[in-house]
C-alpha cells in the first residue's frame, strides 16, 4: 500500500480480497459463471501486483456480468477496476469506478459492498492529498457501518493513515493498534498493510528502529501471500529507515533488493526515486553497485526472460 519512505503510497492491499462486499454470487447462467471465472483470474493477478494483467480479466468479467444483468457482479467489477486504475496511476478514473460501485451496491441495499467502495475511495483521496474529502468519505462509511453494527478494519486502517497524514500520531497509533488486535493472523494482506502503515508513521516521528521492526513484519506477511510489490515497498521502507540513520551499508542492501523487484514489474517512477538514494548510499559505503545497475536497467527496459506476470 500500498509504500516508499513517504507514507500512504501503499494504501492498498486489502482492496480486492474483499471484492464481493459480503455478497456471494450464485451462478445462474453461463455468462455469469464465466464472469466469476474471469473475476477470480483477475484477482489472482492483482494479488501478485500484476495490475495490467488483472485489468484484462476484470474488463471481461464486467462484460459477462452486464450480459447477465448481474448487478452485484458489476459492482464488484467497478470496485476492482477502481483498484487497478489507482495502482497504475490513474486516480481520477479510480474515483469514478468507486463511485459507480458504491451507487450499485446502494441500490442493491448491500451495505458491506458500499462501505468497501467508500473505503477504497478514501484511500485514493488520501493518496492525492485531498484530506478533507477523504475525511468526509470516511465519516460517511463509518456512519453506514455503525448503522449495520459493523466495523471495517480496512476503513479503520485508512483512517489511521489519514491521521498520520494530519500528523495526529497518537490518535493514528491508537487506531492502528485496534486494527492489529482485530486482524486474524491469516489475513496476510491486512497484516502487511497495517504493519507497513505503522512503519511509515514511526518514520515520520523519527522512531527509525521501530519502523524497521514493523516493515519487517509487513515483509514477512507480503512474502507469505506472494505480494511482490508489497515486498518491494517493505524492503524500501527498511532501507529508507537505515538511510535516515546514515547506516548506509544496510540501507544499500535493502534498496538493491527492493529496486530489483520494482524493475521487474516495470515501475520506472519508483526505480528512479530509489536509484538516487541507492547511489548516495553506495558512495557513502564505498560499495560498487554496477551489477545491480546492470540488471535493473535491463529489467526496467522490459528485457525479461521470466516474470511473475507472464
Amino acid at each position: 500500500m500500498k509504500r516508499l519512505a513517504y507514507p500512504l503510497l501503499f494504501l492498498t492491499v486489502f482492496l480486492v480480497s474483499g471484492c464481493g462486499g459480503g455478497h456471494t454470487l450464485q451462478p445462474t447462467s453461463e455468462a455469469l459463471s464465466d464472469g466469476m471465472k474471469e473475476l477470480r483470474k483477475g484477482t489472482g493477478w492483482y494479488q501478485k501486483g500484476c495490475y495490467q494483467k488483472s485489468l484484462g480479466n476484470f474488463l471481461k468479467a464486467c462484460e459477462l456480468f452486464a450480459a447477465s444483468d448481474e448487478l452485484a457482479g458489476t459492482a464488484m467489477c467497478m470496485n476492482n477496476l477502481g483498484n487497478v486504475y489507482r495502482f497504475i496511476g490513474d486516480p481520477e478514473s479510480a474515483l469514478l469506478f468507486f463511485d459507480e460501485s458504491y451507487a450499485i451496491y446502494t441500490d442493491l441495499n448491500q451495505d458491506q459492498g458500499a462501505i468497501q467502495a467508500l473505503a477504497n475511495k478514501s484511500a485514493v483521496l488520501i493518496q492525492e492529498n485531498r484530506l478533507e474529502d477523504a475525511d468526509a468519505v470516511i465519516q460517511k462509511a463509518e456512519a453506514l457501518a455503525a448503522a449495520n453494527a459493523s466495523v471495517s478494519m480496512p476503513l479503520l486502517n485508512n483512517k489511521g493513515i489519514l491521521l498520520t497524514k494530519k500528523k495526529d500520531y497518537a490518535a493514528a497509533e491508537k487506531i492502528f493498534n485496534q486494527v492489529l488486535q482485530a486482524t486474524a493472523p491469516d489475513n496476510l494482506r491486512l497484516v502487511a498493510t497495517v504493519n507497513a502503515a505503522i512503519g511509515h508513521m514511526k518514520m515520520e516521528t523519527g522512531a527509525h528502529d521501530q519502523a524497521v521492526d514493523f516493515f519487517n513484519k509487513a515483509l514477512l506477511a507480503d512474502r507469505a501471500s506472494g505480494f511482490y510489490l508489497g515486498m518491494a515497498d517493505d524492503l524500501t521502507g527498511i532501507g529508507t529507515a537505515y538511510f535516515y540513520q546514515k547506516k548506509y551499508e544496510p540501507a544499500l542492501k535493502y534498496f538493491q533488493r527492493g529496486l530489483k523487484i520494482y524493475a521487474i514489474f516495470g515501475n520506472r517512477q519508483k526505480v528512479s526515486h530509489i536509484s538516487e538514494m541507492m547511489t548516495t548510499a553506495s558512495e557513502a559505503a564505498g560499495i560498487d553497485i554496477s551489477v545491480t545497475r546492470h540488471f535493473v536497467d535491463k529489467w526496467a527496459a522490459g528485457e525479461l526472460t521470466a516474470s511473475p506476470c507472464q
